[in-house]
């Protein structure tokens, strides 16, 4: 006799892997200018639809993508090609990927891109920006940093460098980029307040930041361009708490009316908390410049390493 009852059938149970990361909107743009680079090796002109296919998108993502490079001024529309700038940012974008592997920041899908050396990014940067410097290099770090101030200058802006550092090093560079400091002093459009004026605790709120700055710059002309270390991090723990308050700060940016660059000794940061540090300090800037030996050091918008949408 047959059986009529029926056996139910087992569905294998399949666990899921690990999700793989969205690539960075910078992962995105090397990978499509190698796309062009290697489709205009095989033939002229470059065709869109086979760029998209070696750059694993849809093609209104794509289309997206390119279009943001363009304005970018790395790539040329019609016909399809690279522009100087973008060769310098696929000639730079391993600058960024080894200094990241080298602090273990896990920014990227695998194992980061410089569109200038950093005086260059510094002198392209617009009004208003919220910018770091991240160093290892004390002395180059000097010169980035008397390239945005003497930026502007020239642009019209009443310059402040505060910082727990001595600042004759920047002074010094700035008299080496022709600026003569003591008559921009003498006219109240370059300041350097001593470092007692600096808050003796990190600010905890964005109305302690905004006051600090007002103090700064009181009886300056604006527009202002501000630079230094406002507050001495001597621990973790109050290096995690001016994270949150750079983050607070950056959310609310255009609130200050100000263009700011704050700088971080990269080797007073503890190795332990060194790439937490990093990924979380970039993120609460619009630009990020990392100064090293000249052959080293590179600049980005922190923008490009968003996720993929």
């Amino acid at each position: 006799m047959i059986s009529t009852r029926c056996r139910s059938r087992r569905v294998p149970f399949r666990r899921r892997g690990p999700q793989k990361p969205k690539r960075t909107v910078m992962e995105i743009y090397f990978e499509i200018l190698t796309g062009i680079e290697r489709e205009n090796r095989a033939r002229s002109p470059v065709k869109k639809t086979r760029v998209q296919q070696r750059s694993n998108l849809s093609y209104d993502k794509f289309t997206r993508y390119l279009h943001g490079m363009a304005q970018r001024g790395l790539v040329q529309l019609d016909p399809l090609s690279i522009t100087e700038k973008g060769r310098e940012f696929m000639l730079d974008y391993g600058r960024i990927r080894r200094f990241m592997s080298e602090i273990g920041a896990r920014l990227f899908e695998s194992k980061p891109p410089s569109e200038y050396g950093p005086a260059e990014f510094v002198a392209s940067l617009p009004r208003g920006h919220h910018a770091v410097l991240l160093y290892d290099d004390r002395d180059y770090a000097e010169l980035v940093s008397a390239r945005f101030m003497s930026e502007g200058l020239v642009k019209g802006e009443s310059c402040v460098c505060l910082t727990y550092e001595d600042p004759a090093g920047v002074q010094k560079q700035l008299q080496a980029l022709g600026l003569d400091t003591a008559r921009e002093i003498r006219e109240n459009r370059l300041r350097f307040p001593p470092r007692s004026m600096a808050p003796q605790k990190p600010p905890r709120s964005f109305d302690d930041v905004k006051r600090g700055l007002q103090v700064l710059t009181n009886g300056m002309k604006p527009p202002f361009r501000v630079f230094g270390n406002f507050v001495r991090v001597t621990n973790i723990r109050e290096l995690r708490l001016h994270l949150r308050i750079e983050k607070l700060a950056h959310d609310r940016f255009d609130e200050l009316g100000v263009s700011l660059l704050a700088w971080y000794d990269l080797n007073r940061v503890p190795r332990t908390f060194r790439r937490k540090f990093v990924e979380q300090i970039i993120p609460a800037h619009s630009h990020v410049i990392f100064a090293s030996e000249p052959s080293k050091a590179f600049g980005f918008d922190s923008s490009l390493l968003r996720p993929e949408d």
